[in-house]
């Protein structure tokens, strides 16, 4: 996704999200839910972005999940709360630390 046009790449997060939810694929949710928070954090829209983050956040479980960083070449964990810091960063909610440190 990142040689993709920003608008591109949101269209294949969306696909990939509404793909896993219809088969209720909750990996393939949770990746959606974190690749299409990061689409749009690069468009700027830092909200929407935060939800999808806590989203993938509140779906991911270590023992399905941290297998995945073997494959992908990233805890999907990791990557979600490095976005989320900085979109809370942006949003000037620094504060929400401690409520995004329980997801």
């Amino acid at each position: 996704m990142v040689r993709l046009a920003p608008s591109e790449a949101r269209q294949v997060a969306s696909e990939l999200l509404r793909v896993a939810e219809s088969v209720q694929d909750a990996s393939g949710t949770m990746v959606g839910h974190r690749a299409m928070g990061a689409c749009l954090h690069l468009e700027g829209r830092f909200a929407s972005a935060q939800e999808h983050f806590e989203r993938a956040l509140r779906l991911y479980r270590p023992e399905v999940h941290q297998q995945m960083a073997a494959v992908a070449a990233q805890d999907m964990r990791a990557a979600a709360f490095s976005y989320l810091a900085r979109v809370q960063l942006i949003l000037a909610s620094p504060s929400a630390g401690g409520r995004t440190s329980s997801l």
